[in-house]
C-alpha cells in the first residue's frame, strides 16, 4: 500500500528564516503531513521529474485531520465536463504564534501563492495552485483558506435569469435565459 502525505508551500516574499514555524530563508513556508523525514539531507524525496527534492519539509505544522475536502466547480452543459478545484482550507499549529512573527517580519498572506503536492511514495506530485484568500487565527490555530488561480479566470455563470433591468446591454436573444 502506498504512503500518502501532503505538502504545502507558500511563497511569502520574506526572506527570514525561522524553523520553529516552518519559513525557510528563501521565503517559504514548506509544511508536510505526517512524518516523513525530508530535512534537506540525503535520502531525497524527488519530484514529478525524478530529480531531487533538497528542500527542507517542514513537519508538525498541518493539524491533522484540518485539511479540508476541496470545494470544486463544473459546468458540464458549457464546457463539457470542465471542472476546477476551487478552494480548501487547513490549520496550522499556532502555539508558536506564527501571526505575531510574520507581523513583526511585516509578512502579510492573503494574495501569496500556494502550491499543493500530493506526496505518494517518495515522489512530489504537484496537485493544485493557488493563492491565500484569507487567514484568520486563534491561540492554537492558524487557519489559511486558499483559493484557486484559476476562480479570477473562470469566472461562474449567473443563476438569474437574464433581464433587461439587470443586463441593459444584453442582446434581445438572450433575455430569458440564465447563461
Amino acid at each position: 500500500m502506498s504512503k500518502i502525505n501532503y505538502a504545502i508551500e507558500i511563497n511569502t516574499g520574506g526572506a527570514f528564516n525561522n524553523s520553529l514555524i516552518g519559513h525557510t530563508s528563501d521565503g517559504y513556508f514548506r509544511w508536510i503531513t505526517g512524518r516523513p523525514g525530508y530535512d534537506g539531507t540525503p535520502t531525497y524525496p524527488v519530484w514529478e521529474d525524478d530529480s531531487n527534492n533538497t528542500h527542507v519539509w517542514y513537519e508538525g505544522m498541518i493539524v491533522e485531520g484540518s485539511m479540508s475536502n476541496p470545494s470544486s466547480t463544473i459546468d458540464i452543459i458549457k464546457s463539457g465536463k470542465y471542472g476546477t478545484t476551487s478552494s480548501f482550507n487547513f490549520s496550522v499549529e499556532n502555539t508558536n504564534k506564527i501571526w505575531n512573527i510574520l507581523l513583526a517580519q511585516e509578512v502579510y498572506l492573503p494574495n501569496k501563492a500556494v502550491q499543493l503536492y500530493a506526496v505518494i511514495d517518495n515522489k512530489f506530485w504537484y496537485a493544485w495552485p493557488g493563492i491565500i484568500s484569507n487567514d484568520p487565527y486563534t491561540e492554537t490555530n492558524f487557519n489559511i483558506q486558499c483559493a484557486s488561480n484559476y476562480r479570477t479566470i473562470h469566472k461562474n455563470f449567473p443563476n438569474t435569469v437574464i433581464t433587461s433591468v439587470l443586463y441593459p446591454y444584453a442582446k434581445e436573444e438572450d433575455v430569458g435565459t440564465t447563461n
